[in-house]
């Protein structure tokens, strides 16, 4: 990976960029979030039926847990937390059952 940022950068800027940046860059490294286990927003959004304003209030009142990619900032929500979140949205509400049979 340090190869990827290193050529990124030459790449990007040339020569121009220095050595300490390259540096800073390798340093801030993490790991790379697998594509198929992470959702953007959007994509989240369409996954439950709900607008993207909907999934960034759920992050941000922590009823959906949110990840950040390491290079953009961009929010990511895993596909197994809104598979469970799915379940309870469309698990139906018992409102009033008594479990009691009517006359």
């Amino acid at each position: 990976m340090t190869e990827f940022v290193t050529s990124f950068f030459s790449f990007r800027f040339g020569n121009v960029c220095s050595s300490r940046a390259r540096a800073r860059a390798r340093r801030r490294e993490p790991f790379m979030p697998r594509s198929d286990t992470y959702l953007q927003v959007k994509e989240a959004a369409e996954f439950l039926g709900v607008s993207s304003n909907t999934i960034r209030n759920w992050g941000r009142e922590d009823k959906l847990p949110e990840y950040r990619h390491p290079l953009n900032n961009y929010r990511l929500y895993r596909r197994r937390d809104l598979e469970r979140l799915r379940r309870t949205l469309s698990m139906p509400k018992r409102v009033g059952h008594t479990g009691q049979r009517k006359s």
